[in-house]
């Protein structure tokens, strides 16, 4: 479907364009797919700190990463979490990773066939005849082959179309041991991908954060799904906090 410029020219002369946004076919939408494991429903009013990984080697948080933490901190808040002022004071730890996977080709066969043609040729056959008497007898008569398409070898493909996995994942786990053996426990995670020919995470990270609190919500659990540019939660997360 296509979007469509409605003009027209006002009684000054002047020319009015608006265009007329066909919501159900203009929207920018992403293929999102959807990973979560949990021990149970994440309960809202839970106090969390966030713990990046992965960041950068010399250990500064980069403009990415504290955009990428403030995308999850407004996930989180819109289903009733909040930041612990102190980390002795939190319920759970959230670790937090998000990047983008080595590229590589689209899904497809990575080689095809060579065909040639090869030309025909002569071969012997031994044969039964009978003369005018009807007597019979062999002999050996030359037979030929038609011309042939074989494979003679394969040529492989490098596809020159990218794909880029754009990732967001969050880990909860306890923030202290509640149990004897002293290790703090993971209680859910939740990774959402989308993969396509864009490399531009930074435009994608809100998109799938915003999947990340419909995951908590329940709404979502595990599949494919597609997430629209003007998805309300996306809209939410964007703004931020």
């Amino acid at each position: 479907m296509r979007c469509a410029t409605n003009v027209r020219r006002t009684p000054g002369g002047f020319i009015v364009a608006g265009l007329l946004l066909l919501v159900s076919g203009c929207a920018t939408s992403y293929p999102v797919k959807v990973e979560a494991v949990s021990s149970g429903r994440p309960s809202p009013g839970l106090a969390y700190q966030i713990q990046l990984k992965g960041v950068s080697p010399d250990g500064v948080v980069r403009l990415r990463e504290t955009e990428a933490a403030t995308y999850v901190r407004t996930a989180l808040s819109g289903r009733g979490f909040y930041e612990a002022p102190s980390a002795d004071r939190a319920d759970v730890v959230i670790e937090v990773e998000f990047g983008i996977e080595p590229v590589r080709g689209r899904d497809g066969p990575d080689r095809v066939p060579i065909y040639a043609e090869v030309a025909g040729g002569v071969r012997q056959e031994t044969v039964t005849v009978t003369d005018p008497q009807g007597r019979t007898s062999t002999e050996t008569v030359n037979v030929k082959t038609p011309a042939r398409r074989e494979v003679i070898g394969y040529h492989q493909l490098v596809d020159a179309t990218p794909v880029y996995e754009k990732f967001l994942r969050i880990r909860a786990r306890e923030s202290r041991a509640r149990d004897k053996d002293g290790t703090p426990k993971d209680l859910w995670s939740v990774e959402v991908t989308s993969e396509d020919g864009s490399n531009d995470l930074r435009r994608y990270l809100p998109v799938l954060a915003s999947v990340t609190m419909r995951s908590l919500a329940g709404e979502v659990t595990s599949g494919d799904m597609r997430v629209r540019e003007d998805d309300p939660d996306v809209a939410f997360v964007r703004r931020g906090l």
